[in-house]
């Protein structure tokens, strides 16, 4: 019995840190064709948004939310607002963070 036991803790012991080091590779492996930015908009066109200092080219597929992560109209975020850009291979996400007028930053949920 006590064979068994020694059998399955190491079992635990090598399985569990092999099945960590593989789910942290495929997430990796998800994550490269994603760009994240964050920061103020010091300018926002149709086509180009600028965050701090990136300035970012949008796919025609953009995706605008608020600190909430309601869908809101792309006319909504103004220069000086606070977002976090996300940008994928067809697909752009902009969530607003905070107001241009407040001086505190919304935490997205």
């Amino acid at each position: 019995m006590s064979s068994i036991r020694k059998i399955v803790l190491i079992y635990i012991l090598v399985l569990i840190p092999l099945f960590m080091v593989t789910s942290t590779v495929h997430a990796e492996k998800r994550k490269e064709n994603r760009a994240v930015f964050q920061g103020q908009v010091i300018e926002i066109s149709a086509k180009f948004i600028t965050v701090e200092r990136a300035s970012i080219a949008l796919p025609k597929k953009i995706k605008t939310l608020d600190s909430s992560g309601a869908i809101i109209p792309f006319g909504t975020i103004k220069k000086g607002d606070y977002v976090i850009v996300t940008v994928e291979k067809n697909e752009a996400t902009i969530q607003m963070t905070g107001r241009s007028g407040t001086n505190e930053k919304l935490i997205p949920q």
